[in-house]
């Protein structure tokens, strides 16, 4: 485990992490850091369950077709540079239960394989970017608890939700219609709104 979240670091990162096949999570935000972090960087980390870039200044930028040798659990990208697009290479990661990507820079709208991707998901973060496009008519299928999707450009109508959602939070966004008769949600505690 390497975790030097918010010890004032700042600088570029290095070209190479090093060999650390071993290491497991990669805690670095809160920190000045910044540059970019490519394939090169992830090149022997074959053993990464989670990642933590937050509130950093890194931009992650790797090919489109390029697919990662680990396999994460949690990722935090919030206030670093990830878009933008939501990088493809995330489809790769069927494992993740707690994936924030808020303020990250991403634009264009949500890929359909993201929502089978992380229908196992419990915790997803996609707010304050400037994500386009419509929901999927059903997210039913899905097993997320706290979806946080505030403060893009979405349109079209609320989806049909999951039994397990607990907080959903779709607040300013460009959602308009009905909400659906059976929200299928028994489990909802707080969802917002507002500014739609």
């Amino acid at each position: 485990i390497l975790n030097l979240q918010e010890n004032h670091l700042s600088g570029s990162v290095p070209k190479k992490i090093g060999t650390l096949k071993y290491l497991t999570e990669l805690h670095i935000g809160g920190n000045s850091l910044s540059g970019v972090i490519s394939e090169a960087h992830f090149s022997s980390l074959i053993n990464l369950e989670s990642i933590d870039f937050s509130h950093t200044y890194l931009q992650v930028k790797v090919h489109p077709d390029w697919e990662p040798t680990f396999n994460l659990d949690r990722a935090s990208f919030s206030s670093c540079h990830l878009g933008p697009q939501v990088p493809n290479w995330l489809r790769w990661q069927k494992s993740i239960f707690e994936l924030e990507m808020s303020d990250a820079g991403l634009t264009g709208r949500i890929p359909d394989w993201f929502w089978t991707t992380f229908s196992d998901a419990m915790h997803l973060d996609l707010s304050y970017n400037k994500i386009s496009g419509e929901l999927p008519l059903s997210l039913e299928f899905m097993s997320v608890q706290e979806l946080f999707l505030q403060s893009n450009r979405l349109i079209g109508s609320i989806p049909q939700l999951p039994r397990s959602i607990t907080l959903l939070d779709i607040s300013e966004n460009s959602l308009s219609g009905h909400m659906p008769s059976n929200f299928g949600a028994p489990y909802l505690h707080v969802v917002v709104l507002f500014s739609n």
